[in-house]
């Protein structure tokens, strides 16, 4: 029933960047995986580029050009893409404000994150929290 609302809704909106998602990146490269597994976990604190960069035994430097190569966006535009996804799904869970959001999703700054979330969405939390509520109330009138 769910899954017929949703493929019937006109209004589905995407809660990731539009820019590589993570499985695209092949899937055979050990150290691609443990950077996104370390980073999907961890992503609520603080990660140094030095600290990522042992994970997988290299100097920042050359663990940069890596990940460019692999992925083709830095490590802190994917750490950003990785906060505002997980912003993204508390804020369309309904039970976080901006604010919360913000703080849960690994962000400690709020105008940083409303910029960055503008930058990777396309709209402020608050527009974005509004329209996954209005898709809401408009997917509750379709007839089951």
């Amino acid at each position: 029933m769910i899954l017929d609302k949703i493929s019937r809704s006109k209004h589905l909106q995407f809660i990731s960047s539009t820019s590589t998602p993570l499985n695209s990146v092949a899937s055979d490269i050990p150290k691609i995986n443990k950077i996104f597994e370390y980073t999907t976990k961890n992503s609520y604190k603080q990660i140094t580029l030095s600290e990522i960069a042992s994970l997988v035994n290299m100097t920042p430097s050359a663990f940069c050009r890596f990940f460019k190569f692999h992925t083709q966006k830095t490590f802190s535009r994917f750490l950003i893409e990785v906060r505002i996804g997980i912003a993204c799904k508390l804020l369309s869970s309904g039970k976080y404000n901006s604010t919360e959001s913000c703080f849960e999703s690994g962000f400690n700054n709020i105008s940083n994150f409303h910029r960055h979330f503008k930058n990777v969405t396309g709209m402020t939390p608050t527009e974005f929290k509004r329209s996954i509520e209005k898709t809401d109330f408009e997917d509750n009138l379709i007839p089951s």
